[in-house]
């Protein structure tokens, strides 16, 4: 087993461990977070939603402060969780539970502008979400009303990478309000060859203005 994503809390030197999902001991799939101190192991708790295959879990994760309210976002892959409607990106929302674990605030479906082949990671900064899919080789981007709880009507863009070299992104995170740092996969014997020309490799990317 393997981790799926990482997110960090540095307000607290935290750091959150996602797996996909896993079957638990009532026989059901669900995704897990184990949480670590800079030093030491602290917990491993259940995320709520429930999925129905093993490797179409959660792919992405981030954590996010809003005020005195903890919260991760998990991004689902395929959507296979009960509540999900099949084909439609979605991201589930968790906020702090007393016992420390998490349990469900709400979740946001991703638009059809965001209808990709595969979700691969998200990231989260300064109330501005980006997913990423690895197969169609894009970038989505839009604001969050987090009052709401909704997408910022308008604020949607969609991005083509700049070559078709780009097709194992597999990780995001945000450097500034319009620069994105991402990881590669390494290229799969089914892929075409110039994949390999940015495969393992660390990328910058810069959201174009307007």
């Amino acid at each position: 087993m393997g981790f799926e994503d990482i997110a960090i809390d540095p307000r607290h030197g935290r750091f959150f461990c996602l797996i996909e999902a896993l079957e638990d001991f009532d026989g059901l799939l669900y995704g897990f977070v184990a949480e670590y101190d800079s030093a030491r192991f602290l917990r491993c708790t259940r995320l709520p939603t429930e999925f129905q295959q093993v490797n179409k879990g959660f792919e992405g994760l981030a954590h996010v402060w809003l005020g005195d309210r903890e919260y991760l976002y998990a991004l689902c892959e395929c959507n296979l969780g009960k509540a999900a409607k099949r084909g439609r990106g979605r991201v589930d929302v968790f906020t702090r539970a007393g016992d420390g674990g998490w349990e469900a605030s709400h979740w946001i479906r991703l638009p059809k502008q965001a209808e990709f082949e595969d979700y691969a990671a998200l990231a989260y900064r300064d109330r501005q979400l980006a997913v990423v899919s690895q197969a169609s080789a894009r970038l989505w981007v839009a604001r969050i009303d987090e009052e709401a709880r909704a997408l910022v009507s308008g604020s949607e863009a969609r991005y083509r990478f700049p070559s078709k070299s780009y097709g194992n992104i597999e990780g995001i995170a945000w450097l500034s309000r319009d620069t994105l740092v991402a990881v590669s996969d390494r290229k799969k014997a089914r892929q075409p060859a110039r994949c390999a020309k940015k495969d393992q490799s660390i990328h910058l990317f810069r959201i174009p203005a307007g």
